[in-house]
């Protein structure tokens, strides 16, 4: 079985940087990007696995990255994880309306981190899920 390929869409290095080296050392084959619009173009070359993308970057947002992977039937089905340090109602409904409800809150932890990638991968296709 070949490595999970994860692209890490975050306009901050430092935290885009932490999260690359600890998904590597966890035996993930990681990607970055520092926005929405080069996350995109990397989306196109390299079709990761799952897209790890900061819902609050200048310009494209996460909002819009994941908008725009929607919209595009080559990628329209790639797994995507949203990371925000603001929760509000609104933020969730809006991914929601995109058909994606997998959030990590910040500050989380190392092993949070790794749950959430995980569980995203391993997750059936949304028409296979059953409503609550």
């Amino acid at each position: 079985m070949s490595m999970k390929r994860i692209l890490v869409i975050d306009d901050t290095e430092e935290l885009r940087s932490l999260i690359v080296a600890i998904l590597s050392n966890h035996g993930f084959n990681v990607l970055e990007a520092e926005s929405g619009q080069a996350g995109m173009r990397m989306i196109h070359d390299e079709k990761p696995d799952l897209v790890v993308c900061d819902v609050h970057m200048p310009g494209m947002d996460g909002y819009d990255t994941l908008a725009a992977v929607r919209s595009s039937s080559a990628h329209a089905a790639t797994p995507f994880l949203l990371m925000t340090g603001l929760v509000s109602r609104d933020g969730f409904q809006r991914g929601r309306v995109l058909g994606e409800e997998n959030y990590l809150v910040k500050p989380f932890t190392m092993e949070q981190l790794v749950h959430s990638v995980t569980s995203r991968l391993v997750e059936k296709p949304a028409a296979a899920v059953a409503c609550n």
